[in-house]
């Protein structure tokens, strides 16, 4: 018999069990207490623990007619581990002493005629007696005749033991590993050191440094870190990077802190900056973020070529000035008639995917306007007769769907290229993208080439 182990928040989690069982109870006409102390929280097998407490309950009700019956559940500390015990207590027939140590075995019930008035053949205790075993606790029972029975179910609050390294503990011998290699890395001596690009991952987590270094070590690139804002402003100020990583929540210098010092400096405020956050940018965050803000990284969702892609764009950008296919300025330049730049009309909902696709247009020269939702689009559209129109097709207020199809209604946008923006895991629905008026599509998250090229694509035409 396998566990599944899940997190479980006790008191709500026997409140669901002790209303299950309530219509058992009512019938009787007697009172169900639970007493559980706040915030417990435990690791066990959910489906097994239930099944536990559904018995214990279930023959606290019947063998109880009156009284009461209620459940306890509090934490105990230990030696290695902390305990999870709960109490389920009634005010029943009880058992004598004699007939506890054969209480757990299958098939027994206490004789007697009280105990011959209820039903039961007691092989539901002996399943307990099993699955509380099977996840490393015990079950005890007190009783004494005519007056009730308690039943004590001890746990492990956690697999893990106390005696294991603290969160604080852990990171710190991760920051020591994390240093140590670091240094043992820059004192190694490097043969291409002045063509390597390099690159500064600024964050207090290091398990993201370790995730980011794993993904940087197919490249040539020189990586380095900081724990701290102002650490990382000290290495910054030391040798120049390439490129920043930077993790927007620290403590003390945050990453907008950090932000703001660099635009304080002639050498270093240009400097090109990706932002890593484990929580979407707000509109306002991502307006503050500075023209030198190239994109942003989410923790947890790091896709490993696209990130890789936008960090060759980004340090290309930054050795040439401009991108692969310079052409797109000119091309940029000549379309709309010869009234300026082109103009392209971007409309997402998320700041994060909204920065990342105006950086890697702002180097084109077009002329970029910007919509959160499908309304906002329509509004826009309307107004400043975009060139092209990139429209993330699930948004608020409303899609991209309707929005594309309120666009194709006005007879100035008639012809105007739409490229549908749909996630992966919309991939399929590429007919319904088309169908709803769009020129083309783009599946995100999308590599910043790909990108320029759909849209020199379409205005090259």
């Amino acid at each position: 018999m396998d566990l599944s182990m899940s997190k479980i928040q006790v008191k709500e989690f026997i409140q669901g069990i002790s209303s299950a069982i309530m219509p058992l109870v009512e019938k009787k006409n007697l009172p169900l207490k639970v007493d559980v102390d706040e915030d417990i929280v435990m690791y066990a097998d959910a489906d097994k623990l239930r099944q536990i407490l559904v018995n214990l309950l279930g023959n606290a009700a019947k063998f109880t007619d009156k009284g009461g019956i209620g459940i306890r559940a509090r934490v105990e500390a230990g030696r290695v581990h902390d305990h999870v015990i709960i109490e389920v207590k009634d005010t029943g027939i009880g058992m004598p002493h004699d007939a506890l140590e054969h209480i757990f075995d299958p098939f027994r019930q206490v004789d007697g005629s009280s105990t011959r008035e209820h039903a039961g053949t007691g092989l539901g205790l002996n399943i307990c007696t099993k699955l509380v075993n099977l996840m490393g606790g015990k079950i005890e029972v007190e009783s004494e005749s005519g007056k009730g029975s308690t039943f004590t179910l001890t746990l492990n609050k956690d697999r893990r033991s106390r005696l294991r390294p603290t969160q604080d503990e852990w990171q710190k011998k991760v920051r020591d590993a994390l240093l140590q290699e670091t240094e043992v890395a820059e004192k190694a001596p490097e043969a291409k050191e002045k063509e390597t690009r390099s690159i500064l991952i600024v964050d207090d987590d290091p398990v993201v440094i370790r995730e980011l270094k794993i993904i940087f070590k197919e490249k040539d690139y020189r990586i380095s870190f900081a724990l701290t804002g102002s650490e990382g402003l000290r290495r910054i100020r030391a040798e120049v990077p390439d490129l920043i990583l930077l993790d927007l929540r620290m403590p003390g210098m945050d990453g907008f802190k950090v932000l703001e010092e660099l635009q304080k400096s002639e050498e270093i405020k240009n400097v090109p900056v990706m932002i890593i956050t484990a929580a979407d940018l707000s509109k306002a965050e991502a307006r503050a973020l500075g023209k030198n803000v190239k994109g942003v990284i989410t923790k947890g969702r790091i896709d490993k070529s696209a990130l890789l892609g936008r960090i060759d764009d980004i340090l290309h950008i930054a050795r040439n000035g401009v991108r692969t296919g310079d052409q797109v300025v000119e091309k940029a330049e000549k379309k709309a008639t010869g009234k300026g730049p082109a103009k392209i009309l971007v409309a997402e909902d998320r700041p994060d995917n909204m920065t990342l696709i105006k950086e890697t247009l702002r180097p084109t020269g077009y002329k970029v306007y910007t919509a959160s939702n499908g309304k906002e689009a329509v509004e826009t559209a309307k107004k400043e007769k975009p060139d092209l129109i990139l429209m993330d097709m699930q948004m608020p207020v409303m899609s991209g769907f309707e929005a594309t199809k309120h666009i194709r209604e006005i007879e100035e946008l008639e012809e105007v290229p739409i490229i549908g923006l749909t996630a992966r895991a919309m991939k399929g629905n590429e007919e319904e993208v088309l169908a709803a008026g769009c020129s083309d599509y783009l599946s995100k998250p999308m590599m910043p080439k790909d990108l320029v090229e759909k849209v020199e694509a379409w205005l090259g035409k």
